[in-house]
């Protein structure tokens, strides 16, 4: 082989051995792992185990529902995050503000406000019998304008984007394709057994799911569905839960678990309902091992796309 040709190839390793050395500079050491583990997955999952089970005792009382929902939106989306992220700053500030979880901490804490107290308060300049465009229109926005300022920061002088589309594209592509269709068919046969499960603890769709899988009955509604359930949510939660989590925690076989019970309790946190836990985890599973194998977010965002396209073209076909 000509030399020139050996030099180029050796370049490209040097260039590719620098990049994980620098990846692997941002990683926290033990102390800010157990305080990510703490502050993200356990601390919230076990407050939230504690409301799903008070709320059992009083199912029918509308007050204690929304006094549970208060504690759950400020206690366990807010308050808990915001400890961890304060805890880590103190540790180590400059290497928090150097990775991609601080955009998971600012995703966490700044988006139920806006959906929160903010929407509230803008809701009562508008007319009642508009609320349902005003709620539709106002969640696209929202999640429009804080989703697309977190991406392009998380791929910011992003060293592996780049090195992911500058050679071998067609191979990398039609690879992605066919990552991304094992996965989906995975995903279908895993949720034919959990949804076995599923029946028989309850009969009933969870609310998140019923809303993409639901005919809207306004063109407003479809939109909103297809732009927030169809394209955004799987880039938004592919990269929070598995580029930006997962790596945090090196990617190893623990950071699959936590994430796919985080990503499965995320989905239930707004209802309280603790018996559709089940129906999310395929898809937590699936991606999560899939990330774990190839260190690849394309796949994973293509499998959840086709997850949630077909869930939300299911009521107009059947």
């Amino acid at each position: 082989m000509n030399k020139k040709v050996l030099a180029k190839h050796k370049d490209e390793l040097m260039k590719q051995v620098k990049i994980i050395q620098v990846e692997d500079n941002q990683n926290f050491n033990l102390f800010g792992k157990l305080t990510i583990i703490l502050s993200i997955f356990v601390l919230p999952i076990i407050a939230s185990l504690i409301l799903f089970t008070v709320k059992e005792f009083y199912p029918k009382d509308k007050e204690v529902l929304k006094l549970l929902r208060t504690i759950n939106l400020y206690l366990v989306k807010i308050i808990i995050p915001l400890i961890g992220f304060v805890l880590l700053m103190t540790f180590d500030y400059k290497k928090v503000l150097k990775s991609k979880l601080i955009y998971y901490y600012i995703w966490t804490i700044a988006f139920p406000m806006l959906n929160g107290d903010l929407r509230d308060l803008i809701a009562k300049l508008v007319d009642k019998n508009d609320m349902n465009t005003f709620n539709a229109v106002y969640s696209i926005v929202s999640s429009l304008l804080v989703g697309s300022i977190i991406l392009f920061f998380v791929f910011y002088k992003s060293e592996t984007l780049k090195q992911m589309w500058t050679c071998n594209y067609q191979t990398k592509f039609v690879i992605t394709i066919i990552v991304i269709a094992i996965g989906s068919l995975m995903y279908f046969l895993l949720n034919l057994v959990f949804s076995s499960l599923q029946n028989l603890i309850t009969t009933q769709v969870s609310d998140n799911q019923g809303s993409i899988g639901v005919k809207p009955d306004k063109t407003l509604s479809i939109l909103r569905n297809f732009f927030l359930a169809v394209l955004l949510a799987p880039i938004i939660e592919e990269i929070f839960y598995r580029k930006v989590l997962a790596d945090s925690l090196d990617n190893k076989w623990y950071a699959v678990i936590l994430t796919t019970i985080l990503f499965a309790f995320a989905h239930i946190q707004n209802t309280l309902d603790w018996r559709h836990f089940i129906t999310y985890l395929p898809l937590g599973i699936v991606n999560g091992y899939i990330y774990y194998l190839f260190k690849n977010i394309y796949p994973c965002i293509g499998i959840h796309f086709v997850v949630n396209v077909a869930a939300f073209i299911w009521p107009f076909i059947s």
